[in-house]
């Protein structure tokens, strides 16, 4: 038989740049194809890596303005800490203004948090929505979670643009501004708590919770209970590391520049 008698098999698409409009403007109708085909993952983890180097491009500029004008950001608490641990505190910050610790550091710290993060909620999502009776595959949860990270993309374009207009750096994350951690204990942890609480962080669970009722045939409700529960997990083991690591701080005095 020739090969010209063969039918024709049209090559799978690598990119699905399309699709990221409709995520925003037709999230259901959109989210209905993305569970529909695997390996679709690639355009959204592309589009998060490039606006979270755009952010951290912005950050590490604005911290070299800053520091060339002799002044050193310091942390929320630092009237808090006695003499010796504030005057070790500014050493350490004027040895980290090289462009390794400004630039390369920072953006392996949040890529490597970014790609690890998506596939422990892809896992875990798929694992939840399995306990609630619906039915899926671990590689299209993990699929439709990198779609639902675009509301992040669109987070890191916004702050970094709000660093090159404004040229300053960004104070209180989230709501974490309505809380004050000056009394230590619960307070702090509010402070990691909520500053990781935005409308970036609602709509990427109302994303994963559209993508969940398309995929697993689970009913609203019980997709928006996934997604939720989910989200509050990694949210409540990220505020604890951030508590531990704040108490941690106080003792060692030496915090990471990249937070």
């Amino acid at each position: 038989m020739s090969t010209s008698s063969l039918p024709y098999m049209k090559p799978p698409r690598r990119f699905y740049f399309s699709w990221i409009s409709g995520v925003i403007s037709k999230p259901r109708q959109t989210f209905a194809n993305i569970t529909s085909q695997a390996g679709t993952w690639l355009t959204p983890i592309l589009v998060l890596t490039i606006t979270i180097l755009v952010h951290v491009l912005a950050s590490g500029w604005v911290n070299q303005q800053i520091a060339a004008t002799g002044v050193i950001p310091t942390p929320p608490d630092f009237q808090y800490w006695n003499q010796e641990m504030q005057t070790q505190y500014m050493q350490s910050q004027q040895v980290r203004q090289g462009p390794v610790f400004l630039y390369v550091i920072p953006a392996i710290g949040a890529l490597s948090a970014a790609w690890i993060g998506w596939l422990i909620v892809g896992g875990m999502l798929h694992l939840v929505t399995t306990l609630l009776g619906g039915r899926g595959e671990t590689s299209v949860a993990i699929n439709l979670v990198a779609w639902a990270n675009l509301p992040f993309a669109i987070r890191e374009l916004v702050r970094g643009f709000y660093l090159l207009i404004t040229k300053r750096a960004i104070g209180a994350e989230g709501l974490a501004g309505f809380v004050d951690a000056s009394n230590g204990g619960a307070g702090v942890f509010l402070v990691s708590l909520l500053a990781l609480v935005d409308i970036y962080l609602v709509w990427h669970v109302i994303l994963m919770a559209i993508g969940v009722n398309s995929h697993t045939g689970l009913s609203a409700g019980k997709a928006t209970v996934g997604a939720v529960s989910v989200v509050a997990i990694v949210l409540l083991v990220q505020a604890l590391f951030g508590y531990l690591f704040s108490q941690l701080s106080a003792l060692s005095i030496v915090r990471p520049f990249f937070f």
